[in-house]
């Protein structure tokens, strides 16, 4: 025999018990989204702007920008780091 009633109701309060609560998840699932969203937004002003100003450019001419400097020196490192240049 497995036991008396008491010992039986304690094992089912020894129990662990599952509580479901989404402790703010929904918000956290909220943010990303609209981060992963800014950030394809922000990737894609990047191409538009390449592709309008720059895409033209080699490596060694100057940069359009009006800086002087050479495009790899100057924008071309930022494109690189949102465009597989």
């Amino acid at each position: 025999m497995r036991g008396s009633g008491i010992e039986t109701l304690l094992s089912d309060f020894e129990k662990p018990r599952i509580i479901e609560c989404d402790c703010g998840q929904k918000e956290i699932d909220n943010r990303k989204k609209e981060q992963r969203e800014e950030a394809k937004r922000r990737g894609q002003e990047i191409l538009d702007d390449y592709n309008t100003n720059y895409k033209h450019l080699h490596r060694n001419d100057k940069c359009t920008c009006g800086s002087g400097k050479k495009f790899k020196q100057c924008h071309l490192i930022e494109f690189r780091k949102y465009l597989k240049i």
